[in-house]
């Protein structure tokens, strides 16, 4: 389970389910008997012998479901007569929209998205702001960065570092001042050569 996340369980001879808000990343062991399934109001996620992670905060209009291993179905009702489903394979994710009822299915660009979870950043030419908010969710620390920075692109790939080891390479990297206070890190210089 991500941070902030809730969640309740229940299961009986027929199903096992999961009712969540916040985010959270599931291996399932398939059971034709008592299938697994995730319900977030009209959007049913289940199982088919998986691994997968959810995205589903609060208040939020958007459910994001990523799959990493076997196959995750997607469905939810359009109308009274017609359902409509999605059949998800490793590597891809969908995003469901609450208010327009809509399934979204994409090949996963996001390689740092279960970032929270295997604390492995690979950031590509990305841009420091981009970069610094994807440390912030994961550490929940904050990053301030200087204005002339915000042109700065990173290319890095960090394995299970602490923040304050991330950040002093990315400085380094950059040729940027990094000053440290608590779980506050700052980041100036003068910009960045393309």
């Amino acid at each position: 389970l991500n941070r902030y996340t809730t969640l309740a369980f229940s299961y009986n001879n027929k199903q096992r389910q999961v009712e969540f808000s916040g985010e959270a990343f599931f291996e399932i062991k398939h059971d034709n008997e008592r299938p697994f399934v995730i319900q977030l109001n009209e959007l049913t996620i289940e199982d088919i012998g998986t691994s997968f992670n959810v995205k589903a905060p609060a208040g939020s209009d958007s459910v994001q479901v990523i799959v990493t291993e076997g196959l995750v179905k997607l469905s939810s009702p359009i109308d009274a007569d017609y359902n409509f489903s999605s059949m998800l394979r490793p590597g891809q994710q969908a995003v469901y929209s609450h208010k327009t009822k809509t399934i979204k299915a994409t090949i996963l660009a996001d390689t740092n998205a279960l970032a929270y979870k295997t604390k492995v950043f690979v950031f590509e030419n990305a841009s420091l702001p981009s970069a610094a908010q994807k440390l912030m969710e994961v550490y929940n620390v904050k990053i301030t960065i200087a204005k002339p920075l915000n042109d700065c692109h990173i290319t890095a790939t960090f394995k299970n570092e602490k923040i304050d080891a991330v950040m002093e390479v990315i400085a380094t990297t950059l040729n940027l001042k990094l000053t440290i206070s608590g779980n506050d890190y700052k980041l100036e210089g003068e910009g960045c050569d393309e």
